[in-house]
């Protein structure tokens, strides 16, 4: 599976792409079919995803306020990579969970990222969803 990388990387990403190529890879993405990317919440840099994970930066800022303020996504839904989502769960700490059809949709926060994925109907959305908080909260505890 292709990926796109940074060309200059912080120790952070450093870690990130290690965590990436030895247990994202395989136990989120290649396992649950899906599609992520993980930026930095700050600048709204993507550090590392999958090749097709193509969003608009219109979009990133929407979840990225969506996150914070639930309101603003619970009531509109949410459009990542050109998909618009219905918004099920967004608790205004760590993350949104959205479903359009058979096509699933989660957004984790943490204190210096913000982690999104989307699976198809090949996956089932609760298993990804699952395994993208638990990433989340590996990585909140990492202090990322």
């Amino acid at each position: 599976m292709e990926l796109q990388r940074i060309d200059s990387i912080s120790l952070k990403e450093e870690y990130l792409l290690k965590i990436w190529e030895d247990y994202v890879l395989e136990n989120i993405v290649e396992a649950n079919s899906c599609q992520m990317a993980i930026f930095d919440r700050r600048t709204k840099r993507r550090i590392i995803g999958t090749e097709n994970f193509k969003i608009q930066a219109c979009e990133l800022s929407h979840i990225a306020e969506g996150v914070l303020y639930p309101d603003l996504v619970v009531r509109n839904g949410v459009t990542v990579c050109g998909r618009h989502y219905d918004v099920r769960l967004a608790d205004g700490k760590q993350g949104i969970y959205a479903r359009a059809e058979e096509y699933g949709c989660t957004v984790c926060r943490t204190q210096s990222l913000l982690i999104l994925c989307v699976n198809d109907s090949r996956a089932v959305a609760s298993e990804c969803n699952e395994q993208v908080m638990k990433l989340g909260d590996f990585l909140f505890q990492a202090g990322m």
